[in-house]
């Protein structure tokens, strides 16, 4: 089964200049200023199983703060609306990744931090509470009895496209997640062009390229390949206009297969 919100996810963070800068954008200043980028990995690709990969993706980093390990845990939310029980799913990947650290480490006799952050691309704004005890109706009394965690909320539906920070790369991955369940992907595309004339230009900027428009051609129904031949390829240099036109013939090929 193919999974475009995820693979375009993973295959765009799984960049590690892409994964810095988004990191060094989103993330609390606070704890930008504390970790040692030059140790940041991928440790896991994910937790999500199988039958919720439409629904969600996830990555997991692990970096240096003062000399101690600590996991970036990322959850890409790819529903139209908010999930409410967020921060349930959240704790039950938590979990999960201290019981593979035990595995891995039997000596250790201390848990790792976990940073739990969660990237939203639904149409409606995320109404949802960020910390865990306010899934609960009441905890008088029971405030030590109840595990509590907060987790970071980057919630693209609330911010304006002019807001969207980092590299080109990064650029284009939130705005396009930002909008994939609208319907002017063809208003879209030709308003973002400049970045992608401007990435095409960069070392391995067709690689990117190529991610970006499978995705598109994967989730939208307003946009084709035609379309973006016609508008991008005078745009470009005389090299990278075939590239384009190549990676457009690979993709109307694969599409005529899964019909």
């Amino acid at each position: 089964m193919n999974h475009p919100h995820d693979n375009f996810c993973k295959k765009t963070l799984r960049n590690r200049n892409a994964a810095l800068s988004f990191f060094r954008e989103y993330l609390p200043k606070k704890v930008v200023e504390k970790i040692d980028w030059r140790t940041l990995k991928i440790s896991k690709e994910t937790f999500v199983t199988s039958e919720m990969k439409d629904r969600f993706s996830d990555l997991l980093y692990m970096a240096r703060m003062r000399g101690n390990l600590i996991y970036i845990y990322i959850l890409f939310e790819h529903q139209s609306t908010v999930d409410f029980w967020m921060g349930l799913r959240l704790l039950r990947y938590m979990l999960e990744i201290w019981e593979l650290f035990r595995e891995q480490n039997p000596d250790e006799n201390k848990l790792p931090k976990i940073f739990p952050m969660v990237l939203y691309h639904g149409k409606n704004k995320w109404n949802v509470k960020t910390n865990f005890i306010d899934l609960f109706n009441d905890t008088d009394d029971f405030e030590k009895y109840i595990p509590d965690f907060h987790y970071e909320l980057n919630d693209l539906s609330s911010i304006s496209d002019s807001e969207i920070k980092g590299t080109i790369i990064v650029r284009l991955f939130l705005t396009f997640l930002k909008h994939i369940f609208s319907d002017n992907h063809s208003i879209l595309f030709e308003r973002m062009i400049p970045l992608i004339v401007e990435l095409a230009k960069t070392d391995r900027g067709m690689d990117y390229i190529r991610i970006l428009l499978t995705y598109l051609c994967e989730t939208s129904d307003s946009l084709s390949l035609q379309e973006v031949e016609q508008k991008l390829v005078p745009l470009l240099e005389k090299q990278k206009r075939g590239d384009i036109m190549t990676i457009a013939d690979r993709l109307r090929q694969e599409g005529e297969k899964k019909v």
